[in-house]
Parts: C-alpha cells; sequence; structure tokens
C-alpha cells in the first residue's frame, strides 16, 4: 500500500484536481465515495476500533491525456490527503 502525500482540490466537496509527484490531474469522471460506514459494528472482543475515515477513488487525466485512477483518503489529524493506491 502506498502512503505518499498529495494535494487534492475539492469543489463542492468532490474531488477535481489532484497533484502527485509533481505532476497535475484532473478528475475526468464521477468520483466514488471511500471509508468506514456510518453504520460500521465491530465485534465486542474489539475494545479499540480502527479511526474512521473517508476517501474517494477516482480517474483523473494529466496534461497529455494519460489517465489514471486514484484512491486518496483525508487525514483529519494531519490535515493532509494520503494516496493509498494508484491504477495505471
Amino acid at each position: 500500500m502506498m502512503q505518499d502525500t498529495v494535494v487534492v482540490w475539492l469543489s463542492n466537496g468532490v474531488p477535481a484536481r489532484i497533484m502527485w509527484k509533481g505532476q497535475r490531474y484532473r478528475v475526468n469522471d464521477t468520483p466514488t465515495r471511500l471509508g468506514d460506514p456510518l453504520d460500521a459494528w465491530w465485534h465486542p472482543a474489539v475494545t479499540h476500533p480502527p479511526e474512521p475515515w473517508f476517501g474517494w477513488r477516482f480517474q483523473a487525466v494529466d496534461e497529455r491525456g494519460v489517465a489514471r485512477v486514484f484512491d486518496v483518503r483525508h487525514r483529519e489529524q494531519r490535515a493532509e490527503w494520503e494516496l493509498i493506491r494508484v491504477y495505471d
């Protein structure tokens, strides 16, 4: 799993652009929300469930037209976006 820090620009609360490895990408599809559902349940034996998180999966293209799919999540404590995975 990747864990690069990226810059994500939102438009109406949804990713519109991303900067990764010095390259800008423009989101060109409808992002899909990722993360723990609000009604997630935990087994009673779990005393410290993982911290809830949210993120997005979206396709974006660079200025040359190269498309990639990005999975990103927001890190609340650090107020930053983290790259989970990139699909070429």
